[in-house]
């Protein structure tokens, strides 16, 4: 984490990882995304604005806060150098998911790049010792 102590309570760091998202979204949201906030939130409904507050609120709260808190808790049971190799899989799992549930397709330098990230976790782990 750089700055930040290495004692540092894992739910106070989910807490500034909360804050600092919400701190940043509030900083975005008159730049409206290609129209000013204020005409697309007087054309949305009640229903919609409930919508959009719930989708916030389960972001900040389960997206950004769980995530860094259950991330925060787990690496200070594991050495540093297993924590780096978990992080890298993140843009490959990621990848998987979108390809098989949401059926994004894939191009060949991402498959490359997957490749490499794997490759290198098991050369990294002492799984595959070339």
């Amino acid at each position: 984490m750089g700055c930040l102590p290495a004692s540092l309570p894992p739910c106070l760091q989910a807490a500034g990882q909360v804050v600092a998202n919400a701190l940043l979204d509030l900083l975005a949201l008159p730049l409206g995304f290609g129209q000013p906030a204020h005409l697309w939130l007087s054309q949305a409904g009640p229903p919609a604005v409930r919508r959009l507050g719930a989708a916030a609120l389960w972001n900040g709260l389960m997206v950004v806060g769980a995530t860094t808190w259950a991330m925060s808790y787990a690496q200070q049971a594991v050495a540093a150098s297993t924590a780096a190799l978990v992080y890298a899989m993140e843009p490959v799992c990621a990848a998987l998911i979108a390809a098989l549930v949401l059926h994004e397709s894939l191009a060949p330098l991402q498959i490359a790049g997957g490749v490499l990230v794997v490759f290198a976790n098991a050369v990294a782990s002492g799984v595959w010792r070339g």
